[in-house]
């Protein structure tokens, strides 16, 4: 009964924290898709690229696929866990404590989830990943599992080309206007790996 109780508690205020940290955003993109965020708590943030490079398990210049594999946890009516567990293409490898090569295709599981037919809710300044599009990303990974993760969230994933479309970016402009270290680390990742 205790055990109960704990966890009862435990989803409260989780759900708590989730309704009141989460605000709603609308993106102008083809889909129109609507947005809600979520506000994640880091052990640290990064300042600048080599605290990135140190503490990545996999260091990787990577191509979007188009498989996607949605996972929401609901507690009722609510959300309690999300992600997608996203595949990506390996184009380059900078960073490896595995057996990953270039061609090889990684499982990364990302701060987002659609949670109806247009509705996403994401980790606040994450950007969904697209087909086609290559990114840096500076994973960690997962516990007993063949999958990654980006580190602190939105600090392990840069954009390095587009795919033609552009669906995310008044939410993103919105999010580096208010977030000045993240645009620093930013420049600081784009300097390094020239793009």
């Amino acid at each position: 009964m205790r055990k109960q109780k704990l966890i009862l508690l435990i989803a409260l205020a989780g759900l708590t924290i989730f309704l009141t940290s989460s605000h709603f955003i609308s993106a102008g993109s083809p889909d129109e898709l609507v947005f809600y965020e979520a506000h994640d708590v880091f052990e640290r943030t990064y300042d600048d690229v080599a605290e990135l490079e140190k503490n990545a398990d996999l260091i990787v210049e990577a191509k979007g696929t188009d498989e996607k594999i949605n996972q929401v946890i609901m507690d009722g009516d609510f959300p309690l866990y999300y992600w997608t567990e996203s595949k990506f293409e390996v184009e380059k490898v900078y960073k490896n404590t595995s057996d990953i090569t270039e061609n090889d295709i990684i499982s990364v599981n990302e701060p987002y989830a659609i949670i109806k037919e247009n509705e996403v809710l994401i980790s606040e300044g994450y950007e969904m990943s697209e087909e086609g599009t290559k990114y840096l990303l500076f994973l960690v990974k997962k516990e007993n599992e063949e999958k990654y993760l980006p580190i602190a969230v939105y600090h392990g994933k840069y954009k390095m080309s587009l795919n033609g479309e552009n669906q995310l970016s008044n939410r993103m402009e919105q999010f580096e206007v208010e977030n000045s270290d993240y645009v620093k680390l930013k420049n600081s990742v784009k300097e390094k790996y020239n793009f």
